[in-house]
């Protein structure tokens, strides 16, 4: 079933129905990010219930970037907490401050 979705997905891809895209170190196919082309490559969303973990990559930086426009002069740490509270997160773990740590360094280099 999966060789048969991916097939047709490279081939709306190659064809231009669809757009895709690929989260930097992204090697495989579930990785992909596909789209109607025309459509905006970012759709911020609310959490949910999503761990943060499970939020697209390219969510969190176009959130990380937006607090950077607006408020310059914070400290990575109060990017940090400002794009937690943002989805509803109070607890900033370690792993979810080392995801931020990279997010923030692909926003400042958009």
């Amino acid at each position: 079933m999966a060789h048969i979705l991916n097939r047709a997905c490279a081939e709306a891809v190659r064809s231009g129905r669809l757009a895709e895209e690929r989260p930097s170190g992204s090697i495989g196919q579930a990785d992909r990010i596909l789209r109607v082309p025309g459509t905006p490559s970012v759709v911020s969303r609310v959490r949910g219930d999503r761990f943060f973990e499970e939020i697209p990559e390219s969510e969190v930086i176009t959130l990380v970037a937006q607090v950077l426009a607006r408020y310059p002069r914070l400290g990575d740490e109060d990017v940090k907490r400002a794009v937690l509270n943002l989805y509803d997160l109070k607890r900033l773990t370690t792993k979810v401050s080392l995801l931020l740590d990279s997010y923030l360094e692909l926003a400042r280099n958009r």
